[in-house]
């Protein structure tokens, strides 16, 4: 079998010393939060590559896909880089763009990036096997942005804001995300699913937001 090894901390000078001994290549990083320091980069021969939910160099940092929606992008994607000292900064190797649908949820988004994911790493392992030699296309530094990690507390809606943004919150932090929310007579209400119309018409519960549309909450509950 294929040693597994789970260090406390990944750039422990000790764990470097044993990467730098097993004479790797490349390591791969996927779904890690984490950054790797200088010492750690340089113990792979050739460096380390870095899967990322979005189309560098827009939305690097952390919940790229989450942050995609609040925004109202309309495209994403998924980038293979190389990794530097930066935040999701380094070079492109590979990226696949995918648009996002109106109605579609950071979730629903997140399994279509897996998808374009495989297909990346494919493409990936195909090119290291056949000893190509990796696309390095640097990334412009004047675009893009790096977003920080976001928590729960980020998802209270502010009816202030026009009713597209404020859907477009709730799109992105509904399931299995811990949802947007607003408080009703002094209680947490966690709404799942709105929708955006311009008059409160036939029975439900309606929020005027900013730009004088409304939000129809379609699934929502009351959180103690």
């Amino acid at each position: 079998g294929v040693p597994v090894h789970a260090p406390e901390n990944i750039n422990d000078e000790m764990f470097v010393s044993f990467v730098r001994e097993q004479d790797v290549d490349y390591g791969l990083s996927v779904a890690w939060r984490k950054i790797f320091k200088p010492p750690l980069i340089r113990a792979h021969k050739k460096g380390i590559l870095n899967f990322h939910g979005a189309y560098l160099p827009h939305y690097r940092g952390a919940n790229p896909t989450n942050w995609a929606l609040l925004r109202g992008a309309k495209t994403t994607g998924v980038t293979v880089h190389f990794v530097d000292e930066g935040v999701d900064t380094g070079p492109i190797v590979l990226q696949k763009k995918l648009a996002i649908g109106p109605e579609e949820t950071a979730w629903q988004v997140r399994q279509r990036q897996d998808s374009l994911s495989v297909e990346l790493m494919r493409e990936l392992v195909g090119l290291i096997t056949q000893g190509s030699e990796l696309p390095r296309t640097p990334q412009d530094p004047r675009l893009g942005r790096t977003y920080g990690v976001r928590k729960p507390q980020d998802g209270l809606l502010n009816f202030e804001k026009p009713a597209r943004e404020l859907y477009n919150q709730i799109r992105a932090l509904t399931h299995p995300y811990p949802g947007a929310f607003t408080y009703v007579q002094g209680r947490k209400l966690v709404i799942w699913w709105a929708e955006v119309v311009s008059r409160p018409e036939g029975p439900g519960v309606f929020f005027r937001c900013g730009d004088g549309n409304f939000l129809k909450v379609v699934d929502a509950e009351t959180v103690s």
